[in-house]
């Protein structure tokens, strides 16, 4: 430990107020967005789970034995969603799933493999989770191309650089003596040295 603390001591102080400067206002800009990718992103952990609750009279059929081609189906599903181009067909190997056509739009047309009866046409980014999705996505940007998701993906690179890394390397004791005391919150101090504790204590765990 001795190297990074002779870092870090010989850091020099312009480009730690820099930094600082950086971490803060970093903080302030990019604080906002990420807690709206961990509030939406942690609603899309649970999202297939009660999607099979909430939407099973699209993904739910009666099981049969001899189910229509994919062939077949596909062509019901295009029938039913002509204005747009297929993208994709989701199949499962559960007897009671339904196929589901996703198309460029995003636009999904689930259609009942055994009867071959469209259930619904729904978007993706329909109802609450499809909204998480949407905002997860950063799709209010620029929708279907891309650069949404590019976006949120720069804001994550400047979390993990600026606030991750930036902050250990603020928070980073100077001293041995000091590095005892930097993994516990001062009790003691009141004020802004109080808030300034709470803040590395808290952001280092």
């Amino acid at each position: 430990m001795a190297v990074p603390l002779a870092m870090m001591a010989s850091m020099s102080p312009r480009f730690r107020n820099t930094l600082s400067w950086l971490h803060t206002w970093t903080g302030l800009i990019l604080g906002l967005a990420i807690v709206m990718l961990a509030v939406t992103g942690a609603a899309l952990v649970v999202r297939p789970e009660l999607d099979d609750v909430i939407n099973a009279p699209l993904l739910r059929v009666p099981a049969c034995a001899r189910p229509l081609t994919l062939d077949r189906l596909t062509a019901i599903a295009k029938a039913a969603h002509p204005a747009s181009r297929l993208y994709a067909v989701e199949v499962t190997k559960a007897a009671t799933s339904s196929v589901a056509f996703r198309f460029a739009d995003y636009d999904y047309v689930y259609v009942d493999p055994c009867r071959g009866a469209v259930l619904g046409i729904k978007n993706h980014y329909a109802g609450v989770f499809g909204t998480m999705d949407w905002l997860h996505r950063f799709e209010f940007i620029a929708h279907g191309d891309g650069a949404g998701r590019s976006v949120a993906g720069w804001f994550n690179v400047g979390f993990v650089l600026l606030l991750i890394i930036g902050g250990l390397v603020l928070w980073w004791p100077r001293s041995r003596a000091a590095a005892g005391r930097a993994f516990r919150f001062n009790w003691r101090a009141r004020g802004v040295p109080r808030t300034l504790s709470l803040h590395k204590v808290a952001g280092l765990y």
